[in-house]
């Protein structure tokens, strides 16, 4: 989540394809370790990671989307987010805060028809269960994303702030 890299990497998609229809922020990672036992070093990895990654790549995408008045931003969470658990503090507190950013963005960027939409592990599992044998969770999550997108394009045309949070197939505005 180094800003300069982030940076690089979207001027490097600019001048490769000159525009960026859609992002997928799906980066993560956990140090476990309970509340007393959390090094502050650990927490800083997993907030670099997990939030600031995903902050910053949120922003430059919306930089190159701004021109076009569309795109689609999808930041994949964590049941984590939704769920507590003992010894994932740091882990959870991120993937929450990119719920919550989502949220915030989908307000900021509405006016410019980028839609944004949250997903947590929750749906791809709940998914998984209601397909049954597909051959491998990447089929379930393939359909579970390409069916959000839709759910997004159909949304983000209301001219309404456009913000999804898939849990199963239930969406929250």
């Amino acid at each position: 989540s180094n800003p300069e890299d982030i940076q690089r990497l979207f001027e490097h998609i600019r001048k490769k394809f000159n525009r960026l229809d859609i992002l997928v922020n799906n980066a993560g990672m956990i140090k476990d370790n309970l509340l007393l036992s959390t090094e502050l070093s650990d927490w800083d990895k997993v907030l670099d990671l997990n939030l600031r990654g995903a902050f910053l790549c949120t922003r430059y995408a919306a930089e190159m989307m701004l021109p076009n008045h569309s795109g689609k931003i999808i930041n994949i969470s964590s049941i984590a987010a939704i769920g507590a658990q003992a010894s994932l503090c740091a882990y959870s507190s991120t993937k929450g805060a990119v719920l919550t950013m989502t949220k915030v963005f989908a307000l900021e960027l509405a006016p410019f028809r980028i839609a944004l939409a949250g997903m947590t592990s929750a749906s791809y599992l709940m998914l998984s269960d209601t397909l049954g044998d597909t051959g491998g969770r990447s089929t379930s999550a393939s359909y579970l994303l390409s069916d959000t997108v839709g759910d997004m394009a159909s949304a983000s045309g209301q001219g309404s702030a456009s913000y999804q949070l898939s849990s199963g197939f239930q969406s929250l505005s």
